[in-house]
């Protein structure tokens, strides 16, 4: 998780719901068909956003919860419903839109100026009910991110990682961490009792330590080599992108 509080990415957000349009069958045959249609629709903003003929778009698998998949190997979680000390506002499908209003697409969680950092941008994000996950459609730009772009090109995966902030001025006194085990609520990591200092991720008396993590917002979604969620990463590409 992230507790600094640099200036807030002021693009515009298109919107965190299904998207408006539907446009011809361009998944591949894995898909279900009965989700096809819902893909295709947000595939359809690719043309409000493509920028360079080899620009690539690709849906991503940016988080999970913890109800269903556990904590990260972080010791980090987020979750889709509220529990204990976690708040409705709190939850993914409240959260996940500042994957597109205030996060960035970057490379190694290195986003402090936009004109540098930026690789892309985050076109839409949404919290898939059905497959438990947040999913976001980013553009991938070949000028700032050839190496990447290429991968994509190649049918590789891109691993990526996002940036939770959970301490800021404009976030509420209930932002923070919680240790599963006692509960005890931190701020800044100087706050954290014993549990989550020094036995992060373990289990004490059949209870696992970790890192609940309360209001927030995300501030980055990066590609990296080793992710704190092994889910994240790229799982669907856009194939209408020039291949030479």
């Amino acid at each position: 998780m992230f507790y600094d509080n640099t200036p807030e990415d002021k693009r515009i957000m298109i919107t965190a719901g299904i998207a408006l349009s539907t446009s011809g069958d361009k998944l591949a045959s894995g898909i279900p068909e009965e989700d096809k249609e819902y893909y295709n629709s947000i595939f359809a903003l690719e043309k409000d956003f493509r920028q360079h003929p080899k620009d690539e778009f690709a849906l991503i698998l940016a988080v999970t919860p913890w109800e269903y998949f556990g904590p990260n190997a972080n010791g980090d979680a987020l979750f889709s419903k509220p529990f204990f000390y976690i708040k409705d506002e709190s939850t993914l499908p409240k959260t996940c839109g500042s994957l597109v209003t205030r996060a960035m697409l970057s490379r190694n969680h290195k986003y402090d100026d936009p004109d540098t950092c930026a690789i892309g941008e985050t076109i839409q994000a949404n919290y898939n009910e059905k497959y438990k996950r947040v999913e976001v459609f980013a553009r991938y730009d070949w000028v700032k991110a050839p190496s990447e772009c290429s991968r994509l090109r190649r049918k590789s995966a891109l691993l990526t990682s996002m940036g939770y902030r959970i301490y800021a001025a404009d976030l509420p006194s209930y932002s923070g961490e919680f240790c599963s085990f006692c509960g005890k609520h931190a701020r800044v990591p100087s706050q954290r009792c014993s549990h989550l200092s020094s036995q992060n991720n373990a289990i004490i008396n059949g209870i696992p330590v970790f890192m609940m993590n309360g209001h927030g917002y995300f501030v980055d979604l990066s590609s990296i080599v080793i992710p704190g969620d092994m889910n994240s990463r790229t799982i669907l590409r856009l194939t209408d992108s020039e291949e030479k």
